[in-house]
């Protein structure tokens, strides 16, 4: 993925910045991060995100395959999915980390340097799981089978990464175009045949995971809410799920 040394510049970067501040050790924080899908409130994005992926991954003939064949011939974003695909390679991740680090830098803005480091950690740890999974599933795509690096997306997992740090640090206002944005980038991927549906709902579980879950590792705090969608006992249909504590 072409962005890989464009994001690991960035995350050196701001980790630089941050030195001063923090008072953790690197290692600590690294691993902490690492590990906040699964142990903020994250994890019921993850928990939802997966089985909902693994059910359809697992009925691939009844939804994955329908979906792409009426995508075929009848794509939804017609000729405009290249925009999608240009927007989904981490350039929107870059651009706030960048435009966040340099404020902060330069008008001595503490927390404009926090979430710039915050934006570079999701990005990278997001980008660093999907290249493993790619890796190791080795999975074609559907209409580019000589290609074998189709689950999980990576434009999606990028993409959903960032609408979920922009809505956490800065609320719905911003957050619900960030989301907009990143289905749309999601969408363009299955209308010009680059990915499977599954491939990007786990490409957005893993963003949207690493995206909450970075922030509330980095805040120490619980999210008031939670969203997730599970499988019904007939697995035939899912359950939307929320709660909001006031």
């Amino acid at each position: 993925m072409r962005n890989v040394f464009f994001l690991i510049c960035i995350l050196f970067f701001s980790h630089n910045v941050m030195a001063e501040e923090i008072e953790q050790s690197k290692t600590d924080i690294i691993l902490s991060d690492l590990a906040s899908p699964f142990t903020t409130d994250a994890k019921y994005i993850l928990l939802g995100g997966t089985l909902i992926t693994t059910y359809i991954a697992l009925n691939k003939e009844d939804f994955s395959e329908k979906t792409a064949n009426r995508v075929a011939h009848d794509p939804p974003l017609g000729n405009y999915g290249y925009i999608g695909e240009a927007l989904g390679w981490g350039y929107l991740n870059a651009i706030y980390t960048m435009g966040h680090l340099i404020h902060g830098y330069f008008y001595k803005k503490d927390k404009s340097l926090q979430r710039a480091e915050m934006m570079a950690d999701a990005s990278f740890y997001t980008l660093l799981t999907t290249a493993a999974i790619k890796t190791a599933v080795k999975a074609r795509r559907p209409e580019y089978p000589e290609e074998n690096d189709s689950f999980p997306s990576g434009h999606a997992s990028m993409s959903f990464a960032f609408a979920s740090v922009v809505t956490a640090e800065h609320g719905l206002y911003l957050g619900l175009p960030a989301y907009a944005i990143a289905s749309f980038i999601s969408v363009s991927r299955v209308n010009d045949g680059r990915h499977w549906s599954h491939d990007v709902l786990a490409g957005a579980t893993i963003g949207a995971s690493f995206g909450w879950g970075v922030y509330l590792n980095h805040r120490k705090k619980k999210s008031p809410f939670f969203l997730t969608i599970l499988p019904n006992a007939d697995l035939k249909s899912a359950t939307f799920m929320s709660a909001y504590s006031f």
